[in-house]
């Protein structure tokens, strides 16, 4: 049975998903916390491993897959977090 958390496997989810870990490396961090990935991240990759997919598309799917880690990210830290 699929994951309902990750759609099925293609190759353009593949290749979307290992950039997203690529520009996930180049995080910035405030006080600790992750800061959202911004442009500025997106365009130091793009410029260093060039893209063959709608540029507006891979944008939108890098920042939605960032918006799910760090929401995972804020749920783990409130569940170690005593109340």
């Amino acid at each position: 049975m699929p994951s309902l958390d990750r759609p099925e496997s293609s190759a353009v989810v593949d290749f979307i998903d290992g950039c997203y870990h690529g520009i996930a490396r180049m995080r910035r961090y405030a006080e600790g916390f992750p800061v959202p990935l911004s442009l500025i991240e997106i365009d130091r990759y793009v410029e260093r491993f060039p893209i063959l997919i709608d540029r507006d598309e891979f944008d939108s799917a890098i920042y939605a897959m960032d918006e799910v880690m760090l929401d995972n990210m804020q749920k783990e830290r409130d569940e170690k977090s005593p109340t």
